[in-house]
């Protein structure tokens, strides 16, 4: 059984093993919680230095955000038909200091059941990201056994019957996503508004349906 990050759960998630599997150029994978942030600090570790990295944030809009896009496509009175997500990305970002930039709000970013983040290579177009109910992406153009071994060296078994969360998510196995708050107070929306003080290029690049 995985272990959740604070943010998620499952009802009955015993059919939920920590795996990957592989699927043209993605390694798709059940992490457990303590072992997400090793598979993207070792993916940051895997890039060359005179490399070019982002990081990308995807959380729901806010609520008044959400109530403008609800008007545009409300079915009926009082229904939302979409759920819709920001994407904010920071760009040019060197491998030294991508892991300063994540560090101090790493128990956020791990926590947050709604939140999905990541680090890519701008230069080549690999990408790594951690996503709801505990799932880790990496896509690649090619390094594949390279990658492959960051998820065995930490000890995440390949099974290319993977058995993902949403396949176990129903009515009755119902699964909950919450936006997670530290005990200072902060979650990813402090987060966002401190980033957009700090850096310049810190920017939304778009709204997505969830």
């Amino acid at each position: 059984m995985i272990n959740f990050v604070k943010g998620c759960s499952i009802k009955n998630a015993n059919n939920l093993y920590e795996e990957y599997e592989i699927k043209d150029n993605m390694i798709l994978a059940n992490v457990n919680a303590e072992k997400i942030l090793n598979l993207i600090f070792e993916f940051i570790d895997m890039q060359k230095d005179d490399e070019d990295l982002f990081f990308f944030l995807e959380v729901p809009c806010n609520e008044e955000d959400e109530s403008v896009i609800k008007e545009a496509t409300e079915t009926g009175v009082g229904v939302i038909s979409e759920f819709h997500k920001d994407v904010y990305y920071l760009d040019y970002v060197s491998k030294q200091d991508m892991k300063k930039l994540i560090e101090p709000i790493k128990e956020i970013l791990i926590n947050d059941g709604m939140t999905g983040f990541g680090v890519g290579n701008l230069d080549m177009g690999d990408e790594i990201g951690k996503y709801k109910y505990n799932q880790v992406v990496l896509y690649f153009k090619d390094k594949i056994k390279e990658y492959e071994n960051i998820f065995i060296e930490n000890g995440i078994k390949k099974n290319q019957e993977r058995i993902a969360p949403e396949k176990i998510i129903n009515e009755e196995n119902f699964g909950v996503c919450e936006i997670y708050t530290s005990e200072n107070g902060e979650n990813i929306y402090s987060i966002i508004e401190n980033f957009k003080k700090m850096f310049k290029g810190f920017y939304k690049a778009e709204t997505r349906v969830e």
